[in-house]
């Protein structure tokens, strides 16, 4: 089987049984992952970029074309950047590399326990 395979169930030993998360753990964990990344980039768009007046354009003259056009584009670049950071959110944490964030949270309080570049690398990489 390749490596990236996962087994299923009753391919592993029964005295070590997988748990499955059920849908509704599953929908919490994106809710929790996606949630503040909208709100986050959301905001950034709405204080800094223009969104506000963009909103309040387009709600103020439904009719407009060119309000609407504003509108949809900020909109779907909004949409289309929370994607994106999900994506990387999702494969820095739990991608091939197994949790990069959680490592190089790791070498930077080894880091901080050594005080010495050459340690950390040592003791983290080193035999």
């Amino acid at each position: 089987m390749p490596e990236f395979a996962t087994p299923f169930p009753q391919d592993y030993p029964s005295e070590s049984p997988i748990l499955l998360a059920s849908a509704s753990q599953r929908l919490l964990a994106y809710l929790i992952d996606i949630l503040p990344l909208t709100l986050a980039i959301t905001g950034i768009f709405y204080l800094f970029f223009g969104f506000d007046q963009t909103i309040s354009t387009y709600l103020t003259n439904r009719g407009n074309l060119e309000a609407r056009a504003s509108f949809l584009l900020q909109r779907n670049l909004i949409r289309n950047l929370i994607f994106v950071a999900y994506l990387i959110l999702t494969l820095a944490l739990r991608g091939p590399c197994q949790g990069l964030l959680p490592d190089v949270e790791l070498v930077a309080r080894d880091f901080e326990q050594d005080g010495v570049l050459g340690r950390v690398v040592k003791k983290r990489f080193g035999p």
